[in-house]
């Protein structure tokens, strides 16, 4: 009955990993399709609005990473220190990967990670947000950010390092 006992609990223990590397692949294929889907808007110049009935593309596409959430957000440079955005979608972190943890590194030099229109310049962006503004904003266009991917309950972790000096993704 002994042995029974504890070859049950080591498979309970490996069904447990599993699900929670399971939960965190699919969170992870997620957040990664985002970074491709707003990257491919800015390549392509996808329009979000119109102004007069003329359809307008914005100049960054970005997604904004915060308290374990994501939103997406198209930009207009207003000049200066500025960048007008509008948020597309928001808190997009849904139910399906609520055991899954999304931030940044401490090394990102910004929340926001966006792709320039045309060019596919990548650039980190720290401003105060308020109402889908971003306020004061510093742009950055030098350091890498992690998105990082994890477990509520540790283990599991994936990354997607966004190179901001050599305009790369690379996704682990």
């Amino acid at each position: 009955m002994s042995i029974m006992v504890i070859i049950l609990s080591f498979g309970t223990i490996g069904v447990v990993r599993f699900r929670d590397y399971i939960e965190v692949q699919n969170g992870y294929s997620d957040v990664a399709t985002y970074v491709r889907t707003i990257q491919n808007k800015a390549r392509n110049s996808i329009a979000y609005t119109t102004i007069a009935g003329v359809p307008v593309a914005p100049d960054y596409y970005g997604i904004y990473i915060e308290d374990n959430n994501f939103s997406l957000y198209a930009c207009t440079d207003s000049g200066g220190s500025q960048l007008d955005c509008v948020e597309q979608e928001g808190n997009i972190k849904s139910n399906s990967f609520s055991n899954v943890e999304i931030e940044l590194s401490s090394g990102c030099p910004g929340n926001l990670i966006a792709f320039k229109n045309s060019s596919l310049e990548i650039i980190a962006v720290i401003g105060d947000q308020v109402l889908g503004q971003l306020n004061n904003a510093n742009i950055i266009s030098t350091g890498t950010c992690d998105i990082l991917v994890s477990h509520v309950n540790g283990g599991s972790t994936r990354s997607i390092t966004i190179n901001l000096t050599q305009n790369s993704i690379d996704e682990q």
